[in-house]
Formats: structure tokens, sequence, C-alpha cells
């Protein structure tokens, strides 16, 4: 600009973004599991080896010429969402330089994560790798997003429980009693974040509600627990409420017994008390030995009382072998996980036809 005799000219200082072209994660979760009270909780260590490569920086799109760009001012940035875990003192290797990583990402948007100057490492044409390790202690999940033109991520844990979560699912996993393995091989074409941009420009850059469409990885469920095995063998409650009253029903209706409705509200008391006794003992003993505990008590309790209720001892062991084999079949059921559901919905359905059959030719008037 010209005023008088004075050339005046205004510096206008912009940042320019790059994603890298290639992005290589290696990692291996250990997981731990922490007792708090009677509530466990799924931790782990995970550790990431990263590397990758940059394009040299094309700063034509823009019509900056190479002598403007402030070389030495360069940055590279990681977003990492929670570092108070991170257990060591973090460094990069950038054309075989080491540079030490500080506090913040200087990202846009994104106040957690970790950055390093590299000066004198990046210049037009120059060769731009980069390796480093980062150790994280997390619980639950782990999200990672695809920040290269090309991303591969490779992770492993001796949890034999993940579940792949997120916009992109492994190519490839195995998931054993010991353990799981899975690979993800990410092209850019699937996120909405550009290879580059500036702070001047219209674009979503790494905006948050860009990336957030864009993260992926995996969760570490917990297995599951007694109190969850309690709950859904409640749900199965009317399993044992419809097979021992429909077949007190049928000892009555076929004999001179007279069964008062308190004999069976008390039956299905003995019934229903089943379920608290195992909540309260699987709190102090495992599961199994709980389970047992509680079947037996209370197979005895309603057997014993059928001795009397129903005189005969031999309508008691029938009793009582019913609820062994309702028992043993609840406890096959809750061991099980893809087909929990379907197999105890079979049962049901078993049980009611066999109610339906058996008092087929009772005339209820």
């Amino acid at each position: 600009r010209i005023a008088g005799n004075q050339v005046l000219v205004q510096q206008r200082k912009d940042t320019a973004y790059f994603l890298p072209e290639y992005l290589e994660i290696d990692g291996t979760l250990n997981p731990t599991t922490r007792q708090y009270g009677i509530y466990k909780a799924v931790l782990y260590q995970a550790s990431l080896k990263i590397k990758g490569d940059f394009a040299p920086p094309d700063f034509s799109v823009w019509k900056v010429k190479p002598d403007n760009v402030l070389w030495d001012e360069a940055i590279i940035a990681f977003y990492v969402a929670d570092l108070r875990a991170t257990p060591s003192t973090l460094s990069i290797t950038f054309n075989n330089k080491e540079f030490p990583f500080q506090p913040g990402s200087r990202l846009n948007g994104y106040s957690s994560g970790i950055y390093a100057h590299i000066p004198g490492s990046v210049a037009p044409d120059n060769k731009l790798e980069f390796a480093t390790t980062v150790e994280l202690n997390g619980s639950k999940s782990l999200d990672l997003m695809p920040v290269g033109r090309h991303t591969m991520v490779n992770l492993k844990s001796i949890w034999p429980d993940p579940k792949f979560h997120g916009a992109y699912l492994p190519q490839t996993h195995t998931v054993t009693d010991e353990g799981f393995t899975a690979n993800w091989s990410i092209s850019y074409y699937g996120r909405s974040q550009p290879q580059q941009w500036n702070n001047t420009e219209d674009s979503k850059g790494l905006a948050s509600y860009a990336t957030a469409q864009s993260f992926f990885g995996i969760s570490l469920l917990a297995p599951i627990d007694h109190y969850r095995l309690v709950e859904r063998s409640i749900k199965y409650g009317i399993l044992f409420l419809i097979t021992v009253f429909t077949t007190f029903f049928i000892f009555e209706t076929r004999s001179t017994i007279k069964l008062h409705p308190v004999q069976y509200t008390l039956v299905g008391a003995a019934l229903v008390i089943f379920f608290l006794l195992l909540l309260a003992l699987s709190e102090l003993l495992s599961f199994g030995l709980a389970y047992t505990i509680g079947g037996i008590a209370c197979t005895l309790l309603i057997s014993a009382y059928s001795i009397f209720a129903l005189k005969s001892k031999h309508r008691a062991a029938i009793i009582a072998l019913t609820l062994a084999l309702i028992y043993a079949m609840l406890y096959i059921i809750l061991q099980l996980q893809d087909y929990a559901l379907l197999l105890g919905t079979i049962l049901i359905f078993a049980m009611l036809a066999a109610a339906m059959f058996t008092t087929r030719n009772i005339k209820w008037e």
C-alpha cells in the first residue's frame, strides 16, 4: 500500500495443517480388572507404536512462495483425549532426529494432546518420516481416528471379550479364549477431513463434529458378573412358577388332595427366595457355588413341604426331580452368551406346551 512517499507493507501470519500420507499404529493392550467393593472395572495399559510419513508440504494451492514459509516454526501435533494417565516422558523421532513432546495439542478445538517443535526438519522436498511410542493407561475402550491418507492399525490383547465399534470395523480379526487380534486398513476417502487446509479457509479441518464421525476402536467388555447373571436368571422365574404350580395342580385334580391357596403361596415364596439367596451368596462365593447352594436349599425346602402337602413321598420326589432339572437347565442357559435367549425361550415354550398337553382333559368348570 502506498501512502504519500511511504510504502506500507501489511504482513499476515497464517497456519497451514497437513495430515500424514501414511500412518501405521501397532498397539498392545494389557488388561487388568480392579475390584471396587463388590464391583469390578476393566482397565488396560496400552503401548502404541506410531509411525508414518508426510508428503513434502505444498503451499502452491495458496500461492505462497517457499521463501515465505516459516519452516523453523513447524510442529507435529497429536490429539489425545486424556493424558493424565501417561506414565512416561514422550518424544518423537522426526527425520532421524529426536524431539521431546510438550503438553497441549496446538490444534484448534482440542486442548488435550501433545506437540513437538521440529526446527530444521521440514523444508521443500524433504523426506518427512516420524516414529514414536505412546504409553497410555485407560479403561473400557480405546478410540482412534484415521488421519492418514492410508491408515493401518494393528491391535492385539489377551482380553477374550472385545467389541469393535465406530465408523470402521476391522478387515480381519481373530477372537479366542486367549485374546484377540484385529487389523484395519483405511483409506482417507471415507472421512470428511481434507488432507491439508489452513486457518483462513472455510474448511472442516479437524472440527470436532467432523472427526466424531471418523473414530473407531475397541471396547473391552467386562465378563458377565454375578449381578447380571442373577438378573438374567430372574427373567426365567416364570418357568419355575408355571412348572411347579402345574405339577401341584395335576396332583390335586387327579387325587383326593385339596390344596389351599396359602399352600400355593408358600411354595411360590420358596421359589422366589431362591433368587435372593443366589444374589446374597454370590457376593461372597463364586456364582456356580452360590447357585448350587441356593438350588439345593430351595429344592429340599419345597420337597420336604410337599411330603406333607401332597401326602406322598413319591409325589414329593417328582417335585424334587422337576426342580433339579429346571435348576440344571437354567444354569446351562446362564452360561451361554450367544444362544441364551433362544434356548431359554424354547425351554419356556416346551414347558408351556407340556402343561397344556397334561391338563388337556381336565374339566375346568
